[in-house]
């Protein structure tokens, strides 16, 4: 017969959102039984249960095997709890700031695929702030063999935004013939210390304009832009940004990509 104030295993699956089966396996291998065994050979718990039941789900649920709970709980003391703790702490506040760096990267995608849907192939003068990032050192760490050593100074950064820009480096002269000479890509970050990045975008004035095509095309939008640039009586500066809103993860072919151009004025 059940005892006034305890419960069913069924009756403590339901109230503590889990199953039978779960308690079953938690009894076999020790990590957590019923307060007693009814004559019945029926298992009992109690209220005072509770509290202990769910702080095992919570450890559960932040990655802790259940052999590590168990250990736990075989030596379980205040100072071993609040050890416990700190370590749940630290881990919490890495995936924290793990899950904040891939909400900066959807957030960033999202400007940008819906930039791409209103883009057009007009031109606009715009005043640009700097922006501060981790560029890639040489060309080959850039577009060549020692690319990894790049993309590993790139994940050990706290946060950043995206990277989708790159720098070119565009005389008038190369300009004029539609070709271009690619110097550095970088990613641009937010809250770091100045201490930590370099500038990778200077301030000041850019004709933007919109490219629809293959990367192979650019100089063509490019020699539009410096055309457009002299017939206003503007002068283009030495350095190009390019920065990609339609990318191969958006499109099938790659006629339908979009390339965003910042054409540096003097």
């Amino acid at each position: 017969m059940k005892r006034p104030g305890y419960f069913t295993t069924g009756e403590f699956a339901e109230a503590m959102g889990t199953t039978k089966d779960t308690l079953f396996h938690y009894d076999r291998i020790g990590l957590f039984s019923p307060e007693y065994l009814g004559e019945n050979g029926y298992r009992y718990y109690s209220y005072r249960q509770f509290g202990m039941f769910s702080d095992i789900q919570i450890l559960k649920g932040l990655g802790m095997e259940l052999n590590e709970i168990k250990d736990y709980l075989l030596h379980r003391s205040p100072a071993n709890y609040a050890g416990l703790l700190e370590r749940q702490i630290s881990r919490i506040r890495e995936e924290i700031s793990r899950l904040n760096g891939v909400l900066s990267d959807l957030e960033d995608a999202d400007r940008l695929s819906k930039e791409a849907l209103t883009a057009d192939r007009t031109f606009r003068i715009t005043e640009m702030d700097t922006k501060y990032g981790i560029r890639s050192r040489t060309k080959e760490e850039a577009f060549g063999k020692d690319f990894i050593s790049y993309y590993e100074r790139l994940k050990s950064a706290p946060v950043t935004t995206h990277d989708n820009f790159i720098s070119a480096h565009i005389s008038s002269a190369l300009l004029e013939h539609g070709t271009e000479e690619t110097e550095y890509i970088f990613s641009e970050t937010e809250k770091l210390p100045i201490s930590q990045v370099e500038p990778v975008f200077p301030s000041g004035r850019y004709l933007i304009g919109y490219h629809f095509g293959t990367e192979s095309s650019i100089p063509d939008t490019l020699s539009r832009m410096f055309t457009y640039l002299r017939a206003n009586d503007l002068e283009p500066g030495d350095m190009c940004f390019l920065e990609y809103l339609v990318v191969d993860m958006m499109v099938l072919d790659h006629n339908d990509k979009i390339t965003k151009l910042y054409l540096q004025i003097k």
